[in-house]
């Protein structure tokens, strides 16, 4: 790693509420569910895509200085893949149309304030052969030193640099709220990619990212998904409402039930854990027998992935669904991000 970086387990977690809990270190889970999860928006469908719907209909975003600017695949020292997975609370879909009311309403995404949060982000290394897969998540209240806004949270790198080249263009005269959009979007994508980089010394060769109603819809397409909890739930904040045990949540549940950090004892860490275990359970469900041999449900899957999916333009993906077949075995190990203390405080706050 060059020394421009700052090494990862130096990065502390911003404080959440609940008592003061240290994270001595990170324990590998050892299961390909949980990163074929985070991708499964990608190529679940593939059987449905097969016939070219994947290259027409698929958002796609350009302007990205991926793999070290070259935006292509197997960049890294020992020809890895590295894949920046961003889930982002945006109220329009991958096409860029709002979202409708009831859809909205679904999601609990309370007032809108015009910034676009990135509250799940995640780095996937898969090496040219497919063999195994590291899976990374930074929570969304790590501290970073931005070269144009400073110290701020990771999660909002991406709104504050949107909103920067939105007010640049602005000031320059324009006036195409489209063009506006989608430049503003570009320099948004490429802030967070640059933040990423930063903090952990990696150069991200491709991008991709999930819209929340995209969550919603594939956990709806498959009919439901199964989660387990110790005890009753109640959130106001995320929506969360649950009783203990063994229960199927619909898209809208779902997405309570992920976003919940609120009540926990450590909060964003432990909604982490939470959103690994629902994972697992979506794709068990996904690749169980009877989902992908199911035209009306590989149908909505492909919907899910149109609306809400974004991946860079150089991104031959089918090609790289082939590559992901070596990973059935469970060669996988998936990771959060060391740090010091989630009540401590580091150099950028």
């Amino acid at each position: 790693m060059s020394d421009k970086y700052r090494r990862v387990r130096d990065i502390q977690a911003a404080p959440p509420a609940g008592p003061s809990v240290r994270q001595a270190g990170p324990t590998p889970v050892k299961a390909a569910v949980v990163v074929l999860s985070v991708l499964v928006l990608l190529v679940s469908a593939l059987g449905y895509f097969s016939v070219g719907r994947l290259g027409n209909d698929v958002a796609s975003a350009g302007n990205l200085a991926l793999g070290g600017g070259q935006g292509m695949k197997g960049r890294a020292p020992d020809g890895a893949t590295d894949i920046l997975l961003v889930g982002s609370d945006s109220r329009s879909d991958a096409q860029g149309n709002p979202l409708s009311d009831e859809e909205l309403e679904r999601l609990r995404a309370g007032v809108d304030d015009g910034e676009e949060n990135t509250d799940t982000i995640m780095i996937i290394r898969v090496p040219n052969d497919g063999s195994s897969a590291t899976a990374v998540s930074i929570p969304r209240d790590t501290y970073i030193n931005d070269d144009e806004f400073g110290n701020m949270k990771i999660n909002g790198a991406f709104a504050s640099h949107k909103v920067a080249r939105r007010d640049e263009l602005l000031a320059e005269g324009e006036d195409d709220e489209k063009r506006i959009e989608n430049l503003a979007t570009d320099a948004g994508r490429q802030g967070l990619i640059g933040a990423v980089s930063d903090l952990t010394g990696v150069e991200v060769d491709h991008y991709a990212e999930v819209g929340l109603f995209g969550f919603v819809l594939l956990t709806d397409a498959v009919g439901g998904v199964d989660v387990c909890l110790n005890n009753d739930v109640q959130d106001e904040f995320s929506g969360a409402d649950f009783h203990a045990g063994v229960q199927t949540l619909d898209g809208a549940e779902a997405l309570a039930f992920v976003r919940q950090r609120h009540g926990l004892p450590r909060g964003d860490l432990d909604r982490i854990v939470r959103q690994q275990a629902f994972m697992a359970s979506l794709v068990n469900k996904v690749l169980a027998a009877g989902t992908l041999t199911n035209p009306s449900k590989l149908s909505d899957m492909g919907t899910a992935v149109e609306r809400s999916v974004v991946i860079d333009e150089n991104w031959d993906i089918m090609s790289f669904a082939t590559q992901l077949a070596n990973l059935a075995g469970g060669n996988v190990v998936f990771n959060t991000i060391p740090v010091t203390s989630i009540d401590g405080v580091g150099d950028f706050g």
